[in-house]
């Protein structure tokens, strides 16, 4: 069975089980768990477990089975980045090469249309500890200001790149990191920050990557 592109047979099935066992976390630690490993959006996998929720119990996940499913997302997360050696050791954030790897699945799927790269330019102090902590507020605020977004990724010259949804938000979203960037950088030296088409073939995301 699919919706929105991903597979929620397994979901559905182990939910209705754990719904008949009264006792539903196995199942969304399951859900959680996958849609992290796999990179997909927090707000995603929130409506992948609504769905699958509503076709097993006939009604919406209460409040901490959501709880739940946040944790499992968070910790699947976790493990595939640090098993895939990317995270950036100085910023914490995701490497250049796993962002390659999102783009080339997109791309893969056909979904590039979809998405844009928001991309934010280096801070005024190139500093090893100012740099991390720019990244983490830059990274912390990216989160907050985009309800669909991938992890942030660290690239040269101390620019941070993230997967953004194309939606009605999206305008709304680059007008508060404005905002915010000028605030962390100071308003006398903001940094750029855009947006650009992600590439849509495979072929195309080394060059892309390299032409930034």
């Amino acid at each position: 069975m699919e919706f929105g592109d991903r597979d929620l047979s397994s979901a559905i099935a182990l939910l209705t089980r754990g719904v008949e066992a009264a006792d539903t976390r196995p199942a969304i630690t399951w859900l959680g768990t996958r849609r992290g490993q796999d990179g997909v959006a927090l707000a995603d996998a929130f409506e992948d477990l609504t769905t699958a929720y509503r076709v097993a119990a006939g009604q919406d996940p209460d409040r901490q089975e959501c709880q739940e499913l946040a944790i499992a997302w968070a910790e699947g997360a976790l493990s595939t980045l640090t098993t895939r050696g990317a995270l950036d050791p100085v910023s914490g954030l995701a490497t250049r090469d796993y962002l390659a790897t999102r783009l080339r699945d997109l791309a893969r799927l056909g979904h590039a249309a979809r998405f844009r790269l928001l991309l934010v330019g280096g801070g005024p102090d190139p500093r090893r500890l100012s740099a991390m902590l720019r990244a983490a507020r830059i990274a912390a605020e990216l989160l907050g200001s985009f309800e669909r977004i991938e992890t942030p990724a660290q690239l040269t010259g101390g620019r941070i790149g993230a997967v953004v949804r194309v939606d009605d938000g999206l305008e709304a979203g680059v007008a508060g990191m404005r905002r915010a960037i000028a605030r962390i950088d100071g308003e006398s030296a903001v940094a750029t920050l855009d947006t650009h088409e992600l590439p849509g073939t495979v072929d195309e995301v080394s060059a892309f990557l390299d032409a930034l």
